[in-house]
């Protein structure tokens, strides 16, 4: 009888025993049979190994007893395919040697022939890529001197041409490769064999890739995606969209990759065997390194590392190395990055592939240069430039190596390899080149030609940043590629350009992806989910109170930490969709947000230098060059240190308060003259009753309002909010009316809590109130979903290792600033009443990010929240003077008139300027 898939597995499972017994039942126990049971085998191997190999096993088992001795070898043969397919090569190598020496005893000449395909996939992903050929060769060989009217000499030809051109692939020789892919693709043309096609288009899409024609393997491995998708060969599937996906990333289609990535990852979840899953790990690896995801990225290369770690995948253990060392570098971890990229070189260079020995070399050349040996770095472009292919993207980014060396002296040849690179349309490296002339012409004096590659390159990031639609790869997108655009506003500054314009170039790096996800036009991710049982019990232990006493464990703790959160984010980038975003930036819009008795002021950086630009509801101006961001950064740590002493202790704070009071005056004395004296008379001018602050890096530590003239603070002269940038604020709700909802949890870190609550609920009658043991997550979220006003008060943590894993604590355990990015808070007012809740990482970064990012992010319209760690008491006091007011006043009205009233009783500013308001005041 014939046995369909179904009853083929459950045979599979059965003992040996049971199994034999059944193969009796059905009438199976002959070589008719076996070789009935081998066939079934065969056909579930390559996507559910596990079954295709128990099969192979039984008839192995039965041959001698089924009078079936060409079983055995056949059977030993599908069982290195599954050796093969789970990267036991050199297992895989003595079962064929089996398999053909069995073949060769039962006279089978043609079966045993055909076992060099086997030994030719074994030995090229060993990399014994000569040997590999051989195999093939000695197929073609027979071929050649047959008549060629044997149909299985003629596929087995057949397949030996696709086997040498994969041969010859990974061997650098391409052109060779394509000869013996249209042979392969002709021959499965004339079998009739659509699936073999597309596995060869598949195939060929590589060497294409390795040439450098982008589109023309991209539309070859589109058919080939088709092909399997609709035949249902999920193995071949995951593997093609992998590729496609490592096309899509080289052209800067990041959402496409990411998309592709994602229907792979399906596809392998749907087989028992994923043995594809290396494949796609290396090219997500290297998507969010481009996105700049780097713990998703260093993730996803170790666990490559893993799984290639007991296989003999020589060449693709290469491939996880040379990604581990790109993630490493970013990481600032150079040594281990060296040996990562060093042990890929050297594996390249052994193995032929001159491909990825290129690209690699550049790699090593870019950290060369980067850590400041350009003579170094210059040797092995010029050895890059030597082994690239011409034509391909590794030769024109060796040629951009070796341009860019020479500098101002010969920008010809510059601007040569950037058109060479233009041509290419790989939009990432189009970046790269037209910013690279930028800077050359800019070194030269040639400012107007400088402008117009600066635009071109930031216009080509902008191509990059369109093309993603969620914040959670967006918000980091832009950390790496900020320099054009500080570029293009230095020269535009230099060419005395209209103040609108530059600072329309200022605002496009600046808090995109926030203004973007206020606006509505980006997807927030889904971060709301609760944390698992394990990180939450990781974040009780080290973060309750002063955290883990033993060191060594609390290090332990942290790296656990964030390994769990990066599995989290891991998986949200996995689950992400195609969507749609708009990227323009209207500062027709921005300049109607500033009301006739504000003025703004935008702070930028070019390099080390600060700029301002002061912004009225009709007018901008521009004042270049205040400060060195150097200085100030200075003066901003010597300020934060301030405000570390006073955790000293009471005692000691009391004893030493005069000074400590001189020395945080001068300080912010140093800060005014740096940031506001330049603009003041242009502020003054206006008579404004408000200033509306955008930071930009380190400013975002700076207390404004409590910068100190010589005579006052300037909070005495002015009402002040925050904005993440000018953008930003077009975009925010207004207040929605809603009912107050409390949020207290006092410890022994913030104690005053309870008094702080009951004080405000009394000022706010009618509030729903959530204290103590009533402050569980899931009721607050609940209540906040209507609310138009929270007041949360308690503990924090900001985490400037992963600001949006910020922490606040409740009764039921911590909360983080993920989990509060995806509610719906559209028009909310929210009072953060707890240390550091204002913080943001300055790092890197263009966004804002940590608690006020979260609750702006969920729609609140305005958030007043903290800078440092403020003093308990005195922020009791503080929030009873704000909400006495609050009925009368709008917010920045409010917090100054609260401030002033603290400052009269606590004089320093420790205990009076920490908090700041951050959006509408309407």
């Amino acid at each position: 009888m014939s046995l369909d898939r179904a009853d083929a597995n459950t045979l599979a499972a059965l003992p040996l025993a049971d199994a034999r017994r059944r193969v009796v039942e059905l009438g199976l126990m002959s070589a008719d049979g076996l070789d009935e049971l081998l066939g079934i085998s065969r056909s579930v191997i390559r996507d559910d190994p596990a079954a295709g190999e128990r099969l192979a096993e039984l008839v192995s088992h039965l041959a001698t007893e089924a009078a079936a001795p060409a079983a055995a070898p056949r059977a030993a043969y599908l069982l290195a395919q599954g050796r093969a397919a789970a990267g036991e090569m050199s297992a895989a190598l003595d079962l064929i040697d089996r398999a053909r020496d069995g073949f060769d005893e039962l006279g089978l000449t043609f079966e045993a022939l055909r076992t060099n395909l086997g030994r030719t996939q074994a030995l090229n992903e060993m990399g014994r890529h000569e040997e590999a050929l051989a195999a093939c060769t000695e197929i073609l060989q027979v071929y050649e001197q047959s008549s060629g009217d044997d149909e299985a000499l003629t596929a087995l030809a057949t397949m030996a041409h696709q086997n040498s051109g994969l041969c010859l692939e990974l061997s650098g020789q391409f052109e060779e490769a394509l000869q013996h892919y249209g042979a392969a693709k002709f021959g499965y043309e004339l079998l009739g064999d659509p699936r073999a096609v597309a596995e060869v288009t598949y195939d060929r899409a590589g060497v294409l890739l390795n040439l450098g024609q982008h589109a023309e393997a991209l539309s070859a491995l589109q058919r080939a995606v088709r092909t399997f998708r609709e035949g249902g060969f999920r193995s071949l599937l995951a593997m093609a969209l992998s590729n496609m996906a490592e096309v899509q990333l080289h052209r800067g289609e990041y959402q496409q990759c990411l998309d592709s990535l994602a229907e792979a990852a399906t596809a392998l979840d749907e087989i028992s065997s994923r043995g594809g899953e290396h494949v796609r790990l290396l090219v997500a690896g290297r998507a969010y390194l481009a996105l700049n995801l780097l713990p998703e990225a260093l993730a996803s290369f170790r666990e490559a590392v893993r799984l290639l770690s007991d296989t003999d995948l020589v060449i693709d253990r290469a491939r996880a190395d040379w990604g581990l060392g790109l993630a490493l570098a970013r990481s600032a971890e150079p040594a281990a990055a060296v040996r990562s990229l060093d042990a890929a070189a050297d594996q390249f260079r052994r193995s032929g592939q001159s491909s990825w020995l290129a690209e690699v070399l550049v790699d090593q050349a870019r950290l060369l240069r980067a850590a400041g040996e350009p003579e170094r770095a210059t040797r092995v472009a010029a050895e890059a430039d030597v082994v690239a292919i011409p034509g391909t993207p590794a030769a024109a980014a060796a040629q951009l190596l070796a341009a860019e060396s020479i500098g101002a002296t010969d920008i010809a040849e510059l601007r040569r390899v950037v058109d060479d690179i233009t041509a290419l349309h790989l939009t990432p490296l189009v970046a790269s080149a037209a910013h690279a002339l930028g800077r050359a012409l800019l070194d030269a004096g040639r400012l107007e030609e400088a402008y117009e590659a600066l635009d071109q390159s930031v216009d080509a990031v902008e191509s990059l940043r369109g093309n993603l639609a969620h914040e959670l790869v967006l918000t980091r997108f832009l950390d790496d590629k900020l320099s054009p655009y500080e570029d293009l506003l230095h020269t535009s500054l230099l060419l005395r350009r209209p103040a609108e314009e530059s600072l329309e170039i200022a605002e496009l790096a600046k808090s995109r992806t926030l203004s973007d996800v206020v606006s509505g036009l980006v997807a927030r991710h889904a971060g709301g989910d609760e944390p698992d049982d394990d990180l939450r019990a990781l974040y009780g232990e080290l973060f309750a109170g002063e955290g883990a006493a033993d060191p060594e464990r609390a290090a332990r703790l942290r790296e656990r930490v964030r390994d769990l959160e990066a599995e989290r984010e891991l998986r949200r980038v996995r689950s992400l969709t195609s969507g749609t975003t708009n990227q323009d930036v209207g500062l027709d819009d921005t300049i109607l947000t500033i009301a006739d008795d504000e003025v703004a002021i935008s702070y930028a950086v070019t390099g080390d230098r600060l700029h301002a630009f002061v912004v009225t509801a009709t007018d901008v101006q521009v004042v270049t060059d205040i400060a060195s961001l150097a200085d100030v950064a200075v003066v901003t740590g010597k300020l934060s240190r301030q405000w570390e002493r006073f955790r000293l202790g009471a005692d000691v704070v009391e004893r030493h308060l005069p000074q400590l009071l001189a020395a945080s005056t001068t300080l912010l004395g140093q800060l005014h003259d740096a940031l506001f004296a330049p603009l003041a008379h242009i502020v003054e001018a206006t008579s404004p009753r408000r200033l509306v602050i955008v930071p930009d890096i380190h400013l975002h530590e700076v207390p404004f309002h409590a910068l100190w003239d010589g005579e006052h603070w300037l909070v005495e002269r002015y009402e002040f909010r925050h904005a993440p940038s000018l953008e930003t604020l077009t975009h925010l709700a207004p207040a929605r009316p809603g009912p107050t909802v409390l949020v207290g949890v006092a410890d022994e870190l913030a104690p005053a809590v309870d008094e702080e609550v009951r004080a405000v609920n009394a000022l706010r009658p009618g509030a729903q109130t959530f204290v103590g043991a009533a402050a569980r997550w899931g009721d607050v979220r609940a209540a906040l979903a209507t609310a138009g006003h929270l007041h949360l008060a308690g503990h924090a943590m900001f985490r400037p290792d992963n600001p949006m894993y910020s922490l606040m604590r409740l009764d039921d355990g911590w909360i983080t600033a993920a989990q509060v990015l995806p509610m719906d808070m559209r028009g909310a007012t929210v009072v953060l009443s707890a240390c550091e809740t204002a913080r943001t990482s300055t790092s890197g970064t263009s966004e804002m990010n940590g608690f006020v990012r979260a609750f702006l992010g969920a729609g609140a319209s305005t958030v007043i929240a903290s800078l440092w760690t403020a003093d308990d008491g005195a922020t009791a006091a503080f929030m009873t003077e704000f909400y006495t007011r609050l009925t009368d006043h709008d917010p920045s009205a409010a917090v100054r008139e609260a401030q002033l009233v603290t400052a009269a009783r606590w004089p320093h500013p420790y205990y009076w300027a920490p908090w700041i308001v951050v959006g509408r005041v309407d």
